[in-house]
């Protein structure tokens, strides 16, 4: 195991708490989906329910500690796309 990966109780404990955190919450739906990818071990793709809700017009901008957070669960996961270089744009282009 890398410095950057993580056992999955770890990062099922911080996918749970970055999904707790949210100031506003998701809705059922996508918490619905979020469980059902946790429970399959499927951590890129519950991961990826709250990046695309964060990134929603009607959702409010996180905090940088939150999107600190998405960035670390990311690398920790070897996970290579757009997400944390879109809530940073997204949350600029907000402010």
């Amino acid at each position: 195991m890398t410095n950057q990966e993580i056992s999955w109780y770890e990062l099922k404990a911080q996918l749970q708490e970055l999904k707790e955190g949210l100031p506003e919450g998701v809705d059922l739906k996508r918490s619905q989906l979020f469980e059902e990818f946790m429970r399959e071990h499927e951590c890129e793709l519950a991961l990826h329910v709250l990046c695309d809700y964060l990134l929603e017009p009607t959702t409010q901008p996180v905090a940088p500690t939150v999107v600190k957070l998405i960035e670390k669960l990311h690398a920790s996961m070897q996970i290579v796309d757009n997400c944390v270089a879109d809530l940073h744009a997204d949350g600029r282009r907000r402010s």
